[in-house]
């Protein structure tokens, strides 16, 4: 290369540099920005709860990932990531867990990884059962998780985001313990209640028991299935929960309670399995524990029989609205004998005064079983917000013919609060509206899928985004409620097609945003002990002019464009072009290609950037046939052009079939120039790279 050609070229080189320095650049696309945390899938790790939660095996390394939207968007300029943690949710009191950094109640992991890095790894995560302590989190891994992502765009605004949080849950097997033979018990029929007890060994997940059975002179063990057991199923408890009504009579899980002793079906051989059993699955062991016999003493027992609750059970702890869920309750010393009745269970509905019992006749969506003692819910959307209690009663008579009550009551049973959790299979803003009322006059608001905050005041400092509350009791993922600034008291801003943020109360919060082009809040959705929803909106807004704010594409702008389908060596593509006196606006504008059952077969936006988006040039698009998804016949494509989310107009799309070889050899032409375009672009942001000096330093 001759000295003269190489001083032009670094000439030119260093005046296409300057030039783009000195330039504003308008972001005239808004990125979908959303940020979701996950973490990588192994054999030693595994996703659960829709997400919300993720398993591990002790000693075993684990990769989260933090997934920003649309990060390849020409608007994302840079991406810093960072990783944090907490013992406990309610710690956080709604705050992201980098905004409670305070003492050790939280703390940012893999600082030394490099910023623009979206993975962070642990390695050998640890178990501990006091994970719930501050003091746990230099110790252990399970703890909740929490990313954040701080996004500069070309224009040069800032906006921070950070993902729902995850619950990490470390899994290590039991120590199997030598099993244990007890001597013969001799038990009265009658006996009110047998315990046989399962020494259960610690574990993650737990352990459970699993019992067996087989009768005097028998040789075949048969599992113990308490619902399922026509002959003895009524007088058999498992206790599954540490948990019992009356705390003076206290059992360990996994005991075994032989209610109302009967030798002619109950004498026999008993035996105690542990069974873990976990997702991960090459852990997965069974174990023998204990074994007893029951013999008959020869004798009747005649004391008194107990009426209390000794455990309940509620499966599964964690849910999305296709679960089904099952309450369990049990009642000592039933079902009765002599002048003790039996004990009846009735499942009643909480909150009404009296209470109502539950007519299951009326409510399909309610389900019972086990003679009595399980309510199944099948249909949570629909008791989403109802609460359960079940009465227990015996009716006991005297010897002078006098009947007296004994009665007893269950906890409360809900799918609505901490107890149980719904978690979403999808997650998404109910908004549906297109309109612009109640919106401002340019500002329009989009849904996106992400997760955040509740009160402007934790925004972080001169934020990007403008924070709204939400109702944080609702765990409900569909139909929930949402509560926006509003500017006006008795306006309607509460339902899915009026709310929105004013033109008015964004001067009034925020104003140096007032301008911004790209405005993002956030909110908090949901919150439990298990995982804590966030969610961002985005306002695009419009400069002033034609076609400003939320207005419909006026449908004499589609007369200047055309659409031509053209197959090429079994090759088919659709070319849109656009008259060189078309008028563009700010907007932000979206092509498709779409069949006439409006399936979207393409989609592409004009340009995202550019010095100015009110002065753009038309682009050309192509839309190239998919190998596994063939175009049908032409007449039954065409192309449509919209604001997002407004209405647009429809070109019909021709044929090139009239056209000759010297019109096609021009539309080669016309995109290799294109080409020669997208190349000098991608050369002008290389040299943006180098952050060479400014001209008038030479």
């Amino acid at each position: 290369m001759s000295p003269r050609i190489c001083c032009s070229l670094l000439t030119v080189m260093v005046l296409v540099w300057h030039s783009q320095v000195a330039q504003s650049v308008e972001v005239c696309c808004c990125p979908d920005l959303t940020l979701s945390l996950s973490a990588v899938q192994s054999n030693t790790t595994k996703s659960v709860h829709n997400g919300f939660m993720v398993v591990a095996k002790q000693g075993s390394a684990v990769t989260f990932d933090c997934d920003l939207g649309d990060k390849d968007h020409e608007a994302v300029k840079s991406v810093v990531y960072k990783f944090h943690k907490t013992s406990d949710l309610s710690s956080t009191r709604g705050r992201p867990i980098s905004l409670s950094l305070h003492g050790s109640t939280s703390k940012e992991i893999c600082t030394d990884k490099e910023v623009s890095r979206n993975t962070c790894t642990l390695d050998s995560v640890r178990n501990s059962e006091q994970a719930d302590y501050r003091g746990s989190l230099d110790s252990a891994d399970n703890h909740f998780y929490q990313c954040s992502a701080v996004i500069t765009l070309v224009d040069g605004s800032v906006v921070k985001l950070w993902s729902h949080t995850v619950k990490l849950d470390v899994y290590y097997p039991p120590n199997k313990v030598q099993s244990t033979k007890y001597d013969p018990l001799k038990v009265p029929d009658g006996r009110g209640a047998v315990r046989l007890a399962c020494n259960l060994p610690e574990s993650n997940p737990r352990t459970k028991a699993r019992w067996w059975f087989k009768q005097q002179e028998e040789d075949t063990w048969q599992v113990i299935d308490i619902p399922n057991d026509r002959v003895r199923g009524e007088r058999l408890i498992i206790e599954e929960d540490e948990i019992t009504l009356d705390p003076t009579y206290p059992d360990e899980r996994g005991t075994l309670l032989v209610m109302v002793f009967d030798h002619t079906v109950d004498v026999g051989m008993y035996k105690c399995e542990g069974v873990y059993d976990t997702v991960l699955g090459d852990t997965d062991t069974s174990f023998d524990i204990a074994q007893y016999e029951l013999t008959w003493r020869g004798d009747q027992d005649t004391g008194s029989l107990r009426l209390r609750g000794v455990s309940y059970i509620t499966e599964p702890k964690l849910l999305n609205q296709d679960s089904v869920v099952n309450f369990t309750v049990y009642a000592q010393d039933a079902p009765g004998r002599g002048n003790y009745g039996n004990v009846t269970y009735t499942w009643q509905f909480v909150g009404g005064d009296p209470r109502v019992d539950v007519d299951f006749d009326q409510h399909p969506g309610l389900q019972l079983s086990n003679y009595g003692r399980t309510l199944t819910v099948t249909d949570i959307l629909t008791y989403r917000d109802n609460e359960f209690q079940c009465v227990m009663k015996r009716y006991t008579s005297d010897k002078f013919g006098r009947v007296d009550q004994s009665e007893t009551s269950s906890n409360e049973f809900s799918i609505r609060r901490s107890g149980l959790v719904i978690a979403p299979k999808f997650i998404s803003v109910p908004l549906t509206s297109r309109k612009c009322e109640n919106k401002g006059e340019n500002l329009r608001t989009a849904p996106n899928r992400a997760y955040m905050m509740n009160t402007p005041d934790l925004a972080a400092e001169n934020p990007r985004q403008v924070l709204v509350g939400a109702d944080s009791w609702k765990y409900y993922i569909n139909d929930y409620r949402l509560l926006f600034l509003r500017d006006d008291p008795e306006g309607n801003f509460d339902n899915a097609t009026a709310a929105g943020l004013t033109e008015e109360q964004l001067a009034r919060k925020l104003p140096e945003k007032y301008n911004d082009r790209c405005i993002y809040w956030q909110y908090m959705r949901a919150q439990s002990r298990q995982y804590q929803i966030w969610e961002v909106m985005k306002t695009s807004r419009m400069d002033e002019g034609m076609g400003s704010g939320c207005q419909d594409l006026d449908s004499s702008f589609c007369d200047k464009v055309t659409a031509v389908l053209r197959e090429r060596e079994g090759d088919k593509t659709v070319a849109v072009s656009f008259a060189e006196d078309v008028e563009l606006t700010a907007q932000c504008l979206v092509t498709q290609l779409v069949d006439t059952s409006d399936n979207v077969l393409g989609e592409q936006r004009f340009k995202k950037t550019a010095d100015s988006c009110s002065d753009r040039d038309p682009p050309r698009l192509t839309f190239h046939e998919d190998p596994d998804s063939r175009f049908p016949a032409r007449t039954s494509l065409k192309i449509r052009i919209a604001p997002e989310g407004m209405k647009g107009c429809e070109i019909a799309i021709t044929s090139d079939e009239d056209e000759d070889e010297e019109d096609h050899s021009l539309d080669h032409l016309k995109d290799a120039i294109d080409d020669v375009k997208a190349a000098l672009d991608e050369f002008k942001e290389a040299l943006d790279d180098l952050h060479l000096p400014d001209v008038a330093d030479w």
